[in-house]
C-alpha cells in the first residue's frame, strides 16, 4: 500500500517554513517508501533454501552472520515516527490527514507481516 503524496501546500504560504517543513516530510516519506519496497523485494528473492540454511546455522549455534543478515533495512517504528514527527511540525492544512493515512498504512503493513 502506498500513501499518495502531494507537493503543494493548501495554506498559500509559498517560500515559508511551512513549505520547507512540508517538503522535508515528503522527502522522509519517499525514503520510507524506498526502504519498504527494497525490503519487500529482498523478501521475495529469498529462497526456501536460504531460510532453511539460516535456521540450521542458528540451531547449530554457528556464528555464520552472512546467513542471517538482511541486505536492506526494513522500516520500523522509528522510521514511521520520523515521518509522523515531520508532519506534526508542519503547518500544512493536510498534515494531520497525511499523518493519519501514514498511521493506517503502518497498521496495515504490520497486520500483513504478522499474519
Amino acid at each position: 500500500p502506498r500513501l499518495s503524496r502531494s507537493h503543494s501546500s493548501d495554506d498559500g504560504e509559498e517560500g515559508s517554513s511551512s513549505t520547507i517543513a512540508s517538503a522535508a516530510a515528503e522527502r522522509i516519506h519517499s525514503i520510507l517508501e524506498m526502504m519498504y519496497e527494497l525490503s519487500e523485494e529482498e523478501r521475495a528473492e529469498r529462497t526456501t533454501y536460504d531460510s532453511i540454511a539460516a535456521a540450521i546455522e542458528k540451531s547449530m549455534n554457528r556464528s555464520n552472520d552472512d546467513a542471517l543478515v538482511s541486505r536492506t533495512i526494513s522500516p520500523n517504528a522509528s522510521s514511521y515516527n520520523a515521518i509522523l514527527t515531520a508532519w506534526s511540525n508542519c503547518s500544512d492544512r493536510k498534515s494531520a490527514t497525511k499523518a493519519l493515512d501514514l498511521f493506517r498504512m503502518m497498521l496495515e503493513r504490520y497486520n500483513i507481516s504478522c499474519h
